[in-house]
């Protein structure tokens, strides 16, 4: 936000979450419920689901959101926007909240989206896991050099609708053009694997989130969050300890893995938005909205930066949007790419 002011933006106001950010939906019980601008029976996404609403509504230029297991990248898929989440360390945050969430801007336009990243990653002193170089300051765009591009249109989780897979398919079309490749890849880890670890960080942070509220509130917090936050007090710090290391295991994985091609194309959520008022389709037989998000959480886990870009809409008029990802630190390669994608669509 500092850096942000000091380019000159101005500041309009404040939009919505859920609390603590923390669910993939935006509504709580202090602000009801946030609704999709395409079509209002449907959700927006979380957590920074007020900021994508704004974005794609053109209520200011650049909104503000943190992505700690999908949050800037779900909404801006629901909602038909640009949301990147940047590597770890990419953008300075102070104070830290966590090693898995990034702070970045949800944006119309990706040309917005790096615009406005190039000022948020100047290096700040106060975050002492921050990188001291601006990944974002070479122009994206440019000389269009061939790319490489890994394809896996499955994703992780649910299997993705038709409208989805068909968006990441063309997706890398466009991007192969007639010099670029493109490699089908099977990602390096399960479905299994990812959720069972991001629960017990989300867990972990949701415990924290109850621990700093006064009990006396406690009674008023959302109840999923409250069930939530009971999970991760019965934590050992045994379990924390493994879980680190099953982390540190998968994020060396999935790094050497994006950095065996330019960009990798795959689903952002696995559907379009849903009927609002629930955390997931409670149709497909799911408990949380974890169950839908893996892959988006996937690179939290890793601190792959990722971005969800908006193809097309579906025969419902709702967005369909497709994920880009790349190794750590490896960000402008994304927007370049998200540009490519961006002037093809506007012809």
């Amino acid at each position: 936000m500092a850096r942000l002011r000091e380019a000159g933006c101005v500041f309009l106001g404040k939009t919505t979450v859920p609390e603590f950010g923390w669910k993939g939906v935006t509504d709580s019980p202090l602000t009801g419920l946030t609704r999709n601008p395409w079509d209002k029976s449907k959700v927006s996404g979380g957590s920074s689901g007020g900021a994508a609403v704004a974005a794609a509504l053109g209520i200011g230029r650049i909104h503000t959101g943190s992505d700690g297991g999908g949050s800037i990248r779900i909404p801006s898929a629901f909602c038909g926007v640009v949301g990147l989440k940047p590597s770890f360390g990419a953008v300075p945050q102070f104070p830290l909240v966590s090693t898995m969430s990034s702070h970045a801007p949800i944006t119309a336009t990706v040309h917005e989206a790096a615009i406005s990243l190039r000022h948020a990653g100047k290096h700040d002193a106060r975050d002492w896991l921050a990188t001291s170089s601006n990944v974002f300051q070479s122009p994206a765009g440019g000389e269009k050099k061939p790319l490489r591009i890994g394809v896996c249109a499955a994703g992780l989780g649910p299997e993705p609708s038709e409208d989805v897979r068909l968006a990441v398919e063309e997706a890398a079309t466009i991007l192969a053009g007639s010099n670029g490749s493109i490699i089908p890849v099977t990602l390096p880890v399960t479905f299994d694997e990812v959720r069972q670890l991001i629960e017990i960080f989300w867990a972990r942070d949701s415990a924290m989130d109850w621990d700093r509220t006064p009990a006396d509130r406690r009674h008023l917090l959302d109840p999923g969050l409250a069930e939530m936050a009971q999970s991760g007090l019965r934590l050992s710090a045994i379990e924390m300890a493994n879980a680190d290391y099953q982390r540190a295991v998968l994020a060396s994985s999935i790094n050497v893995f994006l950095n065996s091609f330019d960009v990798l194309l795959m689903p952002a959520t696995p559907f379009a938005a849903f009927d609002v008022g629930q955390d997931f389709p409670v149709e497909m037989g799911m408990t949380s909205w974890l169950d839908w998000a893996a892959n988006l959480y996937l690179f939290n886990l890793s601190q792959s930066p990722a971005m969800s870009f908006p193809m097309w809409r579906s025969k419902a008029g709702l967005p369909i949007a497709v994920q880009i990802a790349a190794g750590k630190y490896r960000d402008a390669l994304i927007l370049e790419a998200a540009m490519r994608l961006e002037l093809e669509n506007s012809q």
